[in-house]
């Protein structure tokens, strides 16, 4: 195996970035022996969409997850590291629910407009 590729959203099982804890990789990294890492996938909800959740949904949240993510990446070998949306996906009636709970994990509004996060995630060096 030359690399693991890693999807990570943490605001599954955390309400706030700031409880995702240090060591959230730790398990999966002693297991692959220092082997480089791909996330091949990440980010945070930037907006609300009508949906109900246990997590914050905000354009500060997601900048503060990218701050998350400096603390829980730290000693990982990370070759790869990829935002999941640069634009906003649009709702269709086969997809509302997944639309509602991934959607707004995008660096830019339905408008193109940029997120506060966009500018944090392009200098962004873990």
């Amino acid at each position: 195996m030359d690399i693991v590729g890693l999807t990570l959203y943490p605001w599954l099982s955390v309400a706030t970035p700031g409880q995702v804890p240090d060591d959230y990789l730790q398990p999966i990294i002693e297991r692959i022996r220092g082997k480089p890492v791909a996330i091949t996938e990440t980010g945070w909800p930037g907006a609300d969409l009508g949906l109900e959740t246990a997590w914050e949904t905000s354009p500060d949240a997601q900048i503060r997850y990218i701050d998350s993510l400096e603390r829980i990446l730290s000693g990982t070998n990370i070759k790869i590291l990829n935002w999941v949306h640069l634009y906003q996906m649009m709702p269709t009636a086969e997809n509302e629910s997944f639309w509602q709970v991934f959607s707004s994990v995008s660096l830019r509004d339905y408008e193109g407009n940029k997120r506060p996060a966009y500018g944090v995630w392009v200098d962004f060096q873990p």
